[in-house]
């Protein structure tokens, strides 16, 4: 670690704070679009004292839910209190970069960039499809994760209480998405070679101390979650979807088309391009004479493993999925930056040039293309704020044109005339939250794709004892529930008449005396 000037570094720490404060605050009132609905929706079934899986189904791990219901208690249940939480959150994330990485790089303030390589790149990057969703939220246990696992070594305290705390924090990351277990899996492996090359003479000792304590904090949440769900009476319901649904669908579901990866990929790829030399810089210093830095062989295998977990998703590849990516990208590409700077600070004595600088000048193009989306994002709240004097619904309708069709669409369920109650929607679930509404069933259903049929089935009996006095069915799910033959057409055809059409689907509303008393 080189030292410098401290007031020069507090300046690079308030630098990078700004930057991400800045950044993150852009998106605090981007619009929601349907995933954020679906986990709304989850969350608010939760307030209501409803039960996951049971009163509300989706196939996503409950941390997701949780963490809606959190902001929503916190902040309201609206784009502003989701985005809230996700900054704040954030905010802890690159708190324990800038903090954790001081000791990794010879430049310890280059911990400060490395928030803006992970945090600060997100929030340029994301829009509203992309915002809140749990690939980037898993972030930071997981790199909680990884950095405990290396500590977990030189006494048994360390062993035990790091290792301990590495496996709560990868049982919360789990909590968020189960398929990403063999990444720790890799962290603790690697933890594991690091005792090894202590040649400690209670090596078996240790290693049965780091096991044991990842073990104890893996169960520990596992177990929580667990009798959670058991006191719920839905512990069956969360078995189902954690087990038995995901290679259910994996056989049923389409695959996603290859240009949607290739796309995704190059969403990410060009995040990073500015990057992408120091990244490079990064690896072949660890392969060449650097493989003992445990920290930077986690980020190479987290780099390998979320590669392959994206890839084994083959029914999504959405550009989200590869904010998995960002977190040792980010880091690889500050650590190759770091030796940049190191070697031409040593290489060229004669030019007077302080390492805080060289550091500077290498930054300028990274941190200059996160300028572009960032401008893009602030362009909207200039346009609608100061030149138009609109107000939020106006910057939501911009952002997300949606939101004005489904708003003129649902206009007459606030009619004096509409009947109350629950509705349903093959489409958008944005029809829920715009109309204040509640799902008649416990299946959202988006997409209908990636649902089983046994699932669809289900659907007109649920419909048949909430009785939705509405329902909602646009094209494209109107021709999957004709070629699917669930029997779901026949009940709407049966109980339903036809209201009108609007810029996408078609409204039903129920006959009068459609189900006897």
């Amino acid at each position: 670690m080189i030292p410098n000037s401290p007031k020069l570094v507090v300046f690079w720490y308030i630098a990078a704070a700004t930057v991400i404060g800045i950044s993150g605050a852009l998106n605090l009132h981007f619009p929601f679009v349907a995933d954020q609905v679906v986990a709304l929706i989850a969350a608010k079934t939760l307030q209501s004292g409803g039960t996951l899986y049971v009163d509300f189904w989706d196939n996503k791990m409950p941390g997701l839910f949780w963490f809606y219901w959190a902001a929503g208690e916190l902040f309201g249940y609206s784009e502003f209190g989701v985005h809230l939480l996700e900054l704040l959150w954030m905010a802890c994330f690159s708190i324990v970069l800038m903090t954790g990485l001081r000791s990794y790089f010879f430049h310890s303030w280059l911990s400060s960039v490395a928030a803006i390589a992970v945090v600060g790149i997100y929030f340029v990057a994301a829009e509203s499809f992309q915002l809140t969703q749990l690939e980037i939220l898993i972030g930071l246990p997981a790199f909680l994760s990884a950095w405990l696992a290396i500590r977990a070594r030189s006494t048994t305290k360390k062993i035990i209480v790091y290792g301990f705390l590495s496996g709560v924090f990868a049982g919360i990351t789990v909590c968020f998405k189960l398929v990403l277990a063999p990444l720790f899996v890799f962290f603790w492996l690697v933890s594991t070679v690091a005792l090894l090359h202590e040649r400690s003479s209670e090596l078996v000792k240790r290693l049965f101390l780091i096991w044991g304590a990842v073990t104890v904090g893996v169960v520990l949440v596992i177990v929580a979650v667990v009798v959670k769900f058991y006191l719920d009476g839905a512990l069956k319901e969360l078995y189902w979807t954690a087990f038995v649904y995901p290679p259910a669908a994996l056989q049923s579901s389409p695959p996603a088309p290859l240009y949607r990866l290739l796309s995704s990929a190059t969403y990410f790829a060009s995040y990073y391009a500015t990057w992408s030399l120091f990244i490079v810089v990064a690896l072949l210093h660890w392969w060449r004479s650097d493989r003992r830095n445990y920290l930077t062989t986690m980020m190479v295998g987290w780099l390998v493993v979320g590669s392959v977990l994206i890839l084994i998703q083959k029914f999504s590849w959405w550009a989200y999925h590869f904010y998995i990516l960002f977190p040792p990208a980010g880091i690889l590409g500050v650590r190759g930056l770091d030796l940049a700077a190191k070697y031409l600070h040593s290489a060229a004595p004669s030019i007077r040039i302080r390492p805080m600088v060289w550091t500077l000048l290498l930054l300028i193009p990274c941190v200059g293309s996160m300028l572009v989306p960032a401008s893009q994002k602030a362009f909207g709240y200039v346009q609608v704020f100061l030149r138009q004097d609109g107000d939020v619904n106006l910057f939501h309708e911009i952002v997300n044109p949606s939101y004005a069709k489904i708003r003129k669409s649902i206009r007459f369920l606030d009619d004096s005339e509409a009947r109350r109650g629950d509705i349903y929607v093959f489409g958008d679930p944005l029809y829920y939250y715009l109309s204040g509404r509640k799902p008649a069933a416990p299946i959202i259903g988006w997409p209908w794709e990636f649902f089983l049929h046994q699932q669809l089935r289900e659907l007109p009996r649920q419909l048949g004892e909430s009785r939705p006095p509405y329902l909602y069915i646009d094209v494209r799910n109107a021709e999957k529930l004709n070629a699917r033959q669930a029997g779901v057409p026949q009940f709407v055809g049966t109980h339903y008449t036809e209201l009108f059409t609007d810029y996408g689907g078609t409204w039903y509303g129920a006959k009068p005396r459609s189900w006897p008393e």
